[in-house]
């Protein structure tokens, strides 16, 4: 077998693989919620370790708790993907501007780190 023709055959293979992997939109909000809840533990682990006391420490995981459910449903309103068939782009839409963040690939979704400098700039 020529060398071309298995180089044509990996590359239908790949492509294949690339399809049929390619995530959903509801892979592409989890990994912004992941996302957006390790910062928000980083950011109450810093808090916390300034307060020592009892009640500070039940206020902080009831913070948690609802923390965790407004995120959920920002996410799920602002978070979208567009579909290339190949790969998926993340897109976050606020006050009318769409912004690509992440990007998603063989069953894989990537945020970029821009929006972690961005989100701490925040808080």
């Amino acid at each position: 077998m020529k060398k071309s023709y298995l180089f044509l055959i990996t590359l239908f293979f790949i492509c294949l693989v690339a399809v049929m992997t390619n995530p959903n939109e509801q892979m592409h909000k989890e990994a912004v919620k992941s996302k957006l809840n390790q910062l928000m533990h980083k950011v109450v682990a810093k808090e916390s370790a300034k307060k020592k006391k009892g009640w500070a420490k039940v206020g902080e995981a009831f913070g948690m708790l609802l923390g965790n459910a407004v995120l959920g449903q920002l996410a799920d309103v602002m978070v979208s993907s567009d579909n290339y068939l190949f790969f998926s782009t993340t897109k976050v839409t606020f006050e009318g501007k769409s912004r690509v963040i992440g990007i998603g690939c063989f069953g894989n979704v990537f945020i970029s780190e821009e929006i972690d400098k961005v989100l701490e700039r925040g808080f």
